[in-house]
């Protein structure tokens, strides 16, 4: 009976106090989104900009990108080892942006293969617990890779990889 008026009045603390809640972790999301670095072009529907490594860091361009997020974030990530994005992302669901990660069937095994015998946590690990990470992977034969590298920001295009390599 105790249990049971313990869990009734731990529910009617937490309906009272969601409201404050949400509006704490706005304002947190805000400040981290107003510390971000400025990217050099401002995505809109119309934007369209080609950016090639090794001559600029993609990271920080995406990273600074990412961190424009209000809604949602969707990734297709064959390969997804970088920690710096996986923090980010893990950021952003805090302050109530909606991720979705695709990931490749054979190559989320291999990371996580790979990440328990180092004994530390794949990127997709350090996602987890988030009720606002969505994490599915590629179903279907191993031998049909899913090969894709992209972000969507907030309905729009932020970043895909083509392959070209840009003309001297």
């Amino acid at each position: 009976m105790r249990t049971a008026i313990v869990i009734v009045i731990a529910a009617i603390g937490l309906s009272v106090a969601r409201p404050y809640l949400e509006k704490l972790l706005n304002l947190e999301h805000q400040r981290l989104v107003a510390g971000a670095e400025t990217p050099r072009q401002h995505l809109d529907e119309n934007s369209s900009a080609e950016h090639f490594s090794p001559a600029e860091n993609l990271e920080d361009l995406d990273i600074s990108y990412l961190r424009q997020a209000r809604e949602t974030v969707d990734v297709a990530m064959f390969s997804f080892t970088d920690r710096r994005i996986a923090e980010v992302l893990k950021e952003l669901a805090v302050g109530h942006v909606k991720i979705r990660i695709y990931r490749d069937q054979w190559q989320f095994r291999e990371e996580q293969d790979r990440a328990g015998r180092f004994g530390v946590l794949s990127t997709s690990l350090l996602l987890r617990g988030s009720v606002n990470i969505q994490i599915r992977v590629k179903q279907g034969p191993v031998s049909s890779l899913m090969h894709a590298k992209g972000f969507c920001l907030d309905h729009r295009l932020l970043r895909a990889r083509t392959g070209r390599i840009p003309e001297s």
